[in-house]
This record gives structure tokens, C-alpha cells and sequence, in this order.
């Protein structure tokens, strides 16, 4: 028996099959979002998104930058102010915000996985999918103070692949810089205001450039931009209280 090619085009049914995973798993992941939305704080939100909000109207900028535990969520803070200045603090803008950010990590990770095999295999590509915007995401998406959570993982996995593009372009004649490295470092960049994972998202860029041979400047802006974001995200920064250190928490559990 012939082992069937990798080049052979999968059926029509297992794209129809793959696509009709997706979207129950996406529309049972929203019913469950419906059902568990309240309008009540949940937790951390009393003082993270209720506190912060009278903070920032009352003018105080720098609740914006201040941290949260040792983070800094400076991008989830403005989905707080939103939530609480345009929809009444109810709430449900939150878990919206959550789960398309839910989605758009599986959409990444989906168009990774295409791109790598050449669009086969879609039962596979559509239980990755799944994996990822499952009901196992039930906590970001019964909570709505969880959207630096999801920032955390999807702005430095952009990072990267948007470097990864870039690479390739550049490999095909692209003329550098092109727009896949600038947008790379855009996302490491917004990745120190995610969370405090974030921090090592430029440094690890600067090293990937090096390891891909790029141009020398290329390294070089991202380490001042890494040394540049080390700082100002430690510059007043105060280990809190019964949570040790962040240097052991990047070391123990950097993925957060």
C-alpha cells in the first residue's frame, strides 16, 4: 500500500468536518461566556478595574503605569477604563474583549500550523484550534480581569512570528527593513505593558536576530529597546509584599 503523499489535497469533508470543529467549539466557549457573565466584580476587579477608574478620573496618570501585584497591565487598564466609562462597568464589554482575544491566539496559532504544512492535515490544524478556545480557557472567559493574561501569551507569540516573516521576506528580496520586523517590534514593545513576562520579550527578539543572521542594527535597536524597557519598567518598581521577587518568579514561572 502507498503512503499517501503529503502533497495529496485533503477532501472537501475534512475541511467541512475541520471548519464545523472550530465553530462549536467558538460557539460553545460564547454560550458558556453568556451564562456566566454578572455585573458584579469578580475579585481582583473591585480594587483593579473600580479602584484604578476613580484613580484615572481623578487624574492621577500614574495609576495607569502603577503596578498591579508585579505587573504592570497597562493595556488591559485601558479595556478597564472602556468597560467602566462607555459601558457602565458592567462588565460584558470585558468577557467580549477576552474571548476575541482568545480567538485571535487560536487564529495565529492556526495560521502558523497552516503555513507550515501547506494547508494539510485540517482535522489537525481544527483540533488545535479547538485546544486553545475551548471551555479549559473557562477562567479568561468568566472573569473579565483577565485580558493581560491572554495579551501576555499573544503579543510576544506575534512578536516573533512577525519576525519570522520578516526573515523570510528578506530571504525573498524583500528590501529591509520591511513592514513584518517593524510590526515584530511593535508587539515586543507592547509586551511590557501585558504583564511581567512581558519584560523578556525584546531581549529574546534581540537574541533572535542574532541567531538569524540579520542586519547589525537590527540587534542592536532591539537591546536599546530592551535595556530601555527593563528600565522603565523597574524604575519605581516595589516587590510586593508576600509574592517574592520577580526574578524568581520570571526564573520559576515564566510563562505566568
Amino acid at each position: 500500500m502507498d503512503t499517501p503523499s503529503l502533497q495529496t489535497k485533503p477532501s472537501a469533508l475534512a475541511h467541512v468536518v475541520s471548519w464545523a470543529i472550530m465553530a462549536t467549539f467558538l460557539i460553545l466557549a460564547a454560550i458558556g461566556c453568556w451564562h456566566a457573565w454578572s455585573p458584579v466584580p469578580i475579585g481582583d476587579m473591585w480594587n483593579g478595574t473600580l479602584g484604578f477608574f476613580v484613580r484615572a478620573q481623578d487624574g492621577d496618570w500614574w495609576a495607569w503605569w502603577d503596578q498591579h501585584n508585579e505587573h504592570r497591565i497597562l493595556l488591559a487598564r485601558i479595556f478597564f477604563w472602556m468597560d467602566m466609562a462607555w459601558f457602565q462597568g458592567k462588565g460584558w464589554f470585558l468577557l467580549l474583549v477576552n474571548y476575541l482575544l482568545m480567538v485571535g491566539i487560536g487564529l495565529s496559532f492556526l495560521g502558523i500550523w497552516r503555513e507550515r504544512t501547506g494547508g494539510h492535515f485540517p482535522l489537525a490544524s481544527a483540533f488545535l484550534f479547538a485546544w486553545v478556545c475551548s471551555w479549559i480557557q473557562y477562567d479568561n472567559l468568566t472573569w473579565g480581569f483577565q485580558s493581560q493574561f491572554l495579551l501576555a501569551q499573544w503579543l510576544p507569540l506575534l512578536a516573533f512570528y512577525f519576525m519570522h516573516r520578516s526573515s523570510r521576506a528578506s530571504d525573498a528580496g524583500v528590501p529591509m527593513p520591511n513592514g513584518w520586523f517593524w510590526a515584530s517590534v511593535v508587539c515586543g514593545v507592547l509586551s511590557l505593558g501585558t504583564m511581567a513576562n512581558g519584560v523578556i520579550a525584546l531581549p529574546l527578539l534581540a537574541v533572535f536576530t542574532l541567531l538569524l543572521h540579520r542586519s547589525w542594527w537590527q540587534p542592536v535597536l532591539l537591546a536599546v529597546l530592551a535595556a530601555a524597557g527593563v528600565w522603565v519598567y523597574f524604575h519605581g518598581y516595589t516587590a510586593p509584599g508576600g509574592h517574592g521577587s520577580l526574578t524568581q518568579a520570571l526564573r520559576d514561572n515564566p510563562s505566568g
